[in-house]
């Protein structure tokens, strides 16, 4: 290398400037995932090899933008192992068990039998056909096992494969997640601890009882960690400011503390604390989320670009062929294999099974832990630090290949076996007032499908006493984007009190169902809104005349008006019910196919026989029968 780039890499300069690239295509690596509904994680890798093993060929010098040896040195060891904690801890707090109840037995036979067979025929393919040494060979099978939440929603908008289907799915990859990376664990503790044992007298029984104390150390100090935070939550012992940070600090320090006492502990630990808080009555899991998702971007992004930049490339060479005949094998030969083995009996058609047996990409977990598995081996054996460079590159290799190759061919695939869902005609509806409240009725008796979402649990209890679909909490968070089921939903309506929400709602989900398909409706005439409304006009379409907004519909509800539907035909005009009904606010037409569009007095229709959804006055409810709200 140049004296004088190896003066800069080792300069305080350097590190500013690896510090602001890697910060620079984090968000432009998370704003592609985002326009482009492809999981992050794919971006994030390419972004690292960008920095670190393509820059190093373009400066022939040894020279890598980003080189995470130099920026973190002996620091770069714990900042992987405490990220990991992180991450697996915010996988398993989407892990509630009343949900789990309604599981098909498909799910659980593709999360226990499914997943052993997984990890015990990667392992023996890396072992006999590819050559890979036993402990190497069982790693990759462990780790890449685990698929998860984060990657499996993207695709799942993509595809729009049917519901039941796009419900296995998603069950599957949130319960994978957390068992996959217990599983290599174990492994880990196997390889790096068991070897220590391995010429010793009785040392496999040494071995067996070293892991049973993990597990009650892990599963004791989890719970008591994860109970301790729930229940300052509980009792508001922290104020709300403080939340995030307090969340942050006692998973760390707990982590820290747990794996100092027994290496592995540690995982276990943060895993069962994420399951008891997830599970924990009488708290609010939105304070939670809020932490998860915004601190785990950043982790995230910042970690797997400096992973990525590490990847050894040279490797290339000498495993492009064994990559392939691994990546192959687990696309084609065995997920099918473990799908049909674990549906046989299920009501799926065979059809179903094969897309469900193509969907199945590795995402951070699998990334993540594999990371943290090399630096352990290579901070306890130094002389596997080959091996550990080789997990690395298979199973971030693995990673890309199976996230492209998925998220570009499963929707053709799934349209030509025709199990995708026909074109949604339904509506995602931000906020739960009585407006939407009483919109989304009728929708529902004009079999239209709906989702409310707000972050008001009062509208979300009174919408699902009405045995509406609903999703609590913000419509534009990274949790809604793996809760709310979207199959059937062609469209958003921004019908929110906060023209604020409606805007950001409106830029998230125009990429979601199309421009032409988001609708917003102004929440008042009032001069200190017309600056959000020229926004939103920017972004969506706004609903209804010019004179029709939010509280004037509401003012109209208390006074005793309703939504009702009213069938439009040649014998019974509109000119016909607007005459009957001068009053009347026209809100939205429903043809014969089922699909609604809002109603436009200027748009001609080019049909005669519709539905009108409008509101109306109700001439058979009395004052005393009137409900005054929002």
């Amino acid at each position: 290398m140049d004296n004088s780039l190896q003066l800069f890499q080792h300069s305080s300069n350097y590190i500013l400037l690896a510090s602001g690239l890697i910060l620079f295509f984090a968000i432009v690596s998370q704003f592609l995932s985002w326009r482009l509904k492809l999981p992050s994680i794919l971006f994030l890798i390419l972004s690292g090899i960008i920095l670190g093993p393509l820059s190093e060929v373009i400066f022939q010098e040894g020279f890598k933008l980003v080189d995470g040896t130099i920026i973190f040195g002996e620091a770069l060891s714990p900042f992987v192992s405490i990220c990991v904690a992180i991450i697996l801890f915010e996988g398993s707090l989407s892990l509630n068990f009343s949900k789990i109840k309604s599981v098909s037995s498909v799910v659980i036979l593709l999360t226990t039998v499914g997943l052993g067979v997984t990890v015990i025929l990667t392992a023996m393919f890396c072992y006999y056909v590819i050559g890979l040494n036993l402990e190497l060979s069982m790693l990759i099978g462990g780790i890449t096992c685990v698929s998860g939440p984060t990657v499996v929603p993207p695709l799942m908008r993509t595809v729009r494969p049917k519901r039941h289907i796009a419900s296995i799915l998603k069950w599957e990859s949130i319960l994978v997640d957390p068992i996959g990376a217990l599983v290599v664990v174990f492994m880990l503790a196997w390889f790096v601890i068991g070897g220590n044992y391995a010429n010793q007298p009785n040392g496999t029984s040494i071995f067996i009882a070293y892991i049973i104390f993990v597990c009650i150390l892990g599963i004791t100090s989890g719970f008591v960690f994860g109970y301790f935070i729930g229940l300052s939550f509980r009792r508001h012992y922290i104020p709300e400011y403080l939340k995030s940070f307090f969340v942050l600090a006692v998973i760390v320090v707990g982590f820290i503390i747990t794996d100092a006492m027994m290496h592995g502990a540690g995982l276990l630990m943060v895993t069962v604390a994420g399951l008891v808080m997830a599970n924990m009555k009488d708290i609010k899991m939105s304070d939670i989320l809020s932490f998860k998702e915004n601190l785990s971007i950043v982790i995230i992004s910042v970690l797997f670009i400096v992973l990525g930049a590490e990847i050894d490339f040279s490797l290339f060479k000498d495993y492009w062929l064994d990559l392939i005949e691994v990546f192959l094998f687990l696309q084609f030969i065995l997920r099918p294999i473990v799908v049909l083995l674990c549906s046989i009996k299920s009501k799926t058609t065979f059809a179903e099974r094969i897309v469900m047996g193509i969907i199945y990409p590795r995402g951070i977990v699998a990334a993540s832990v594999a990371a943290l598995v090399a630096v352990r081996i290579t901070k306890s054996h130094p002389e596997l630090y080959s091996e550990a460079n080789t997990l690395v590159f298979f199973v971030f290799m693995i990673i890309v290949f199976t996230v492209v190759f998925q998220s570009i061919f499963t929707p053709y695939i799934s349209k030509l076996l025709k199990v995708t869902e026909p074109e949604g005609k339904g509506f995602l509806i931000i906020g739960g007032n009585r407006f939407a409240r009483e919109l989304a009725e009728v929708f529902v008796k004009n079999d239209i499908e709906v989702v409310i979402t707000d972050s008001s649990w009062a509208n979300v209890q009174k919408c699902r006493q009405l045995g509406l679909n609903t999703y609590y909490g913000s419509p534009v968070s990274a949790h809604a984007d793996w809760s709310i089921n979207l199959v059937g939903i062609g469209a958003m309506l921004g019908l929110s009190t906060s023209e604020y929400v409606n805007a950001v709602s409106a830029m998230k989900y125009k990429y979601e169902f199309g421009s032409n398909n988001v609708f917003v409706l102004r929440a008042s005439q009032k001069e200190s809104y017309k600056g959000i409304g020229s926004i939103e006009t920017s972004l969506a379409n706004l609903l209804f005349d010019e004179g029709v907004d939010f509280n004037t519909l509401i003012d109209r509800l208390n006074q005793g008006a309703s939504i009702r539907s009213t069938n439009i035909t040649p014998n019974y005009p509109l000119e016909k019910f607007f005459k009957d009904n001068p009053n009347a606010v026209a809100l939205f037409i429903i043809d014969d196919n089922g699909y609604a569009q809002p109603f436009d007095k200027d748009k001609r229709l080019r049909f005669d026989n519709y539905s009108l959804v409008s509101l109306r006055d109700d001439v058979n409810k009395t004052r005393d029968q009137l409900c005054l709200d929002v």
